[in-house]
């Protein structure tokens, strides 16, 4: 931005609210960043809580709320409703390109400088309809779990069994539930959806891929969506050539092109890259 050489580097970091693992890796992240000597500014947007930043906070972060990705729903922890989860996803698309906009809009109004995304698709496309560099940083992303509901591999019927509570059972409208059956999302139904998700991420110029990774899809060409085809359902494992890409050195990698800025943004000064990052707990 044109005034950033006057003062610290202004980065806006976006977080999934889906679970706690993003945020306990964006609160690492930001903390290294602001413990470097150049002081820059980090502000993050998430949807998850206020205190599950306390680190970064404490260390001067900036914190917002707000509703910026859809969430897989998990009615247990070990089981995903597919069609719950697909509904949410509908819902929050069909409000896509008014958020995309909010947050472009915001980010041109504070004047930040580059915007970070684990794992956010609008983190990147806003920060792509501002002008502004992206960086994802993650192991993975949702277009590939999405793209995975249409698995044919099924859970077992789950029967939740009631808690105890002060020492008695709970009431009998609590009793033993089955969960919803376990039913593949046809792929046809997916593929729209997943595509607006991709969208979003390829607009990232950098990937900072985190330890513990599978293929990102936005960046690399190949292995392609949808990420069933990635899965040898027999052993359950990745065939032969998803290990291979997992393995391959990056520099190796074919990347899909950069999407560029807006016109009245010019052009960006550069090419797309994927790096590997070391565990989260280094960067403290």
């Amino acid at each position: 931005m044109p005034d950033s050489a006057a003062r610290p580097l202004r980065f806006v970091y976006y977080c999934s609210g889906h679970g706690y693992g993003h945020a306990t890796r964006v609160s690492a992240v930001a903390s290294h960043l602001l413990k470097l000597d150049e002081h820059p500014e980090v502000h993050i947007v998430s949807s998850a809580p206020k205190h599950v930043f306390a680190d970064s906070i404490e260390l001067g972060a900036c914190y917002r709320n707000a509703n910026i990705d859809p969430v897989i729903v998990q009615p247990l922890a070990y089981r995903v409703d597919r069609q719950k989860s697909v509904d949410v996803l509908r819902t929050f698309l069909q409000d896509k390109d008014r958020k995309i906009s909010d947050e472009a809009q915001w980010l041109l109004s504070i004047k930040a400088d580059c915007v970070l995304s684990d794992a956010a698709f609008l983190g990147c496309a806003a920060a792509n309809a501002a002008g502004i560099p992206s960086i994802l940083i993650t192991n993975f992303s949702f277009d590939s779990v999405y793209s995975y509901l249409s698995t044919p591999f099924v859970d077992q019927d789950v029967v939740v069994q009631p808690q105890a509570k002060g020492g008695l059972l709970q009431a009998a409208s609590d009793k033993q539930q089955t969960l919803a059956p376990d039913i593949p999302i046809p792929m046809e139904e997916l593929k729209p959806l997943v595509q607006q998700i991709l969208d979003g991420y390829r607009c990232a110029d950098l990937l900072l891929r985190l330890p513990g990774y599978i293929p990102l899809p936005s960046f690399a060409v190949e292995p392609a969506l949808p990420s069933p085809q990635w899965v040898d359902l027999t052993p359950r494992k990745f065939h032969p050539n998803i290990v291979h890409h997992l393995t391959k050195d990056l520099l190796k990698y074919k990347l899909h092109p950069q999407i560029p800025f807006p016109a009245e943004f010019g052009h960006k000064h550069l090419s797309r890259r994927v790096l590997q990052a070391p565990l989260v707990g280094a960067f403290t």
